[in-house]
């Protein structure tokens, strides 16, 4: 592989890069998803491509991201300097360190590293052509729409997003972004596959397609066969599995939970109303129940919002009286800032009695989780709570909310907390209607 810059020339030996990535060198689609298990080379390759791309190309904005600012400078910004090095170009670049940002000074090319944390420098990046996402799967989905319309404008060159991860959790939003509907489950194993019209490639890769692994690395990821099936099947095979979430607190909901399709809104039924008051975000529940059995068939979900905003939405989509509302007992409460309570704000904009409200002080937190696992799923193997597949909200919930260390007490820290909030509206409603301190004293309409 031959490259030519301005006053320099560079000749490449193929050797030095992993065969199975070179066929996607010349892939030009929107999108190139690079994963699979641990140590495949993935993460590098994505590097030398796009370094290979600054040498060989002009008037090139490469932007480098993470989800969180701090976590690239060991990363992709260490990776690019090494490569750097180890190819003998480091007297072609000059390398801002505080900033992390790397240009190929032959002809001004850069590479400019951004967290998507780091919203003001995010802002600032224009003329950007082309992307690499690191560890994508801790991206949201409203991040991959927010910055593939960042790559616009007409350029020599084409314009591509690549992403490298592992398939840590077909939950993921990633998973739900290409595979769960556009893609199949195990796709561009070993070979770049195209789809989209050829505007997305997927390759697949796991350590057994990286010669320059060592060996020793090889055995400890053998050894996950028999030790740790999880591990095994994300690290070692690079498949996409369900997540391993120890100390779980919904451990009767599984897919079982989830409905085939879409609950319909049946308007002849009341909605049920589960709301929680946090504001970052807020999120509601929306439940009907037929002949005994709970059925959640959608949710309004705002961030940096207020009660008014929440409850115009509801009447947005539902424009009823017939509803009935529960939730957390401190939307009761007032302050010095406001005199209207939440409920009375929703009574306000929903046109609703003081007979449409259904609250008592909050259950002991475990009362309200044994609740609603009993409902998830009782002793007999019966199930009266079902969840519509597009409420993901709620289905996060209940897949990943776990118990804090050594307490019964939900965990909202670090990736957690913004969890907890729809399950915990949910369960309100479920306590009051379902404990199993008593019958049930759901009054049918």
């Amino acid at each position: 592989m031959q490259i030519e810059s301005p006053e320099i020339e560079i000749e490449f030996d193929k050797e030095v890069f992993n065969d199975v990535y070179l066929p996607t060198y010349n892939f030009q689609g929107r999108h190139l998803l690079l994963y699979g298990g641990a140590g495949s080379g993935k993460s590098e390759w994505a590097a030398q491509k796009l370094l290979l791309r600054l040498i060989n190309e002009d008037n090139h904005r490469f932007l480098f991201v993470r989800k969180i600012a701090r976590t690239i400078r060991d990363s992709q910004f260490q990776l690019f300097k090494e490569i750097i090095s180890r190819w003998g170009l480091t007297k072609y670049f000059k390398v801002n360190k505080s900033e992390m940002d790397i240009c190929f000074l032959p002809k001004d090319n850069w590479l400019i590293s951004s967290g998507l944390d780091d919203s003001e420098k995010l802002k600032s990046i224009t003329a950007i052509t082309g992307m690499w996402l690191e560890e994508a799967s801790e991206f949201e989905r409203n991040d991959f729409k927010q910055l593939n319309l960042r790559l616009r404008g007409q350029y020599n060159n084409y314009l591509q997003i690549m992403y490298s991860f592992n398939p840590i959790d077909d939950d993921l939003d990633l998973f739900k972004h290409f595979f769960e509907k556009q893609l199949p489950f195990d796709s561009g194993y070993d070979r770049l596959q195209l789809y989209d019209g050829g505007q997305l490639g997927v390759l697949k890769t796991t350590y057994k397609d990286n010669k320059f692994i060592d060996e020793q690395y090889k055995i400890e990821l053998e050894k996950y066969q028999s030790e740790d099936d999880y591990f095994y099947n994300v690290y070692a095979l690079g498949n996409w599995t369900a997540l391993n979430v120890t100390g779980r607190i919904y451990k009767k909901f599984d897919d079982e939970s989830i409905l085939k399709t879409n609950w319909v809104y049946d308007p002849n039924l009341p909605i049920i109303l589960c709301c929680d008051f946090n504001v970052v975000p807020m999120k509601w529940a929306l439940i009907q129940n037929y002949k005994g059995e709970d059925y959640v068939f959608d949710e309004i979900v705002k961030t940096d919002t207020q009660t008014e905003d929440m409850a115009k939405e509801f009447l947005h989509r539902y424009p009823t009286k017939n509803v009935r509302v529960y939730g957390d007992y401190s939307g009761n409460s007032r302050n010095t800032r406001n005199r209207s309570t939440d409920y009375d704000i929703i009574r306000t904009v929903l046109g609703l009695q003081q007979s449409d409200f259904f609250t008592k002080f909050n259950p002991v937190i475990t009362a309200r989780v044994n609740a609603v696992n009993w409902r998830l799923c009782n002793d007999m193997g019966k199930r009266h709570l079902f969840i519509s597949p597009k409420c993901e909200h709620v289905i996060k919930d209940f897949r990943r909310v776990i118990w804090q260390e050594g307490r019964k007490i939900e965990n909202q820290s670090g990736t957690n907390k913004d969890l907890t909030h729809i399950s915990s509206a949910i369960g309100y409603y479920i306590e009051y209607e379902y404990s199993l301190k008593g019958k049930s004293i759901f009054r049918q309409q």
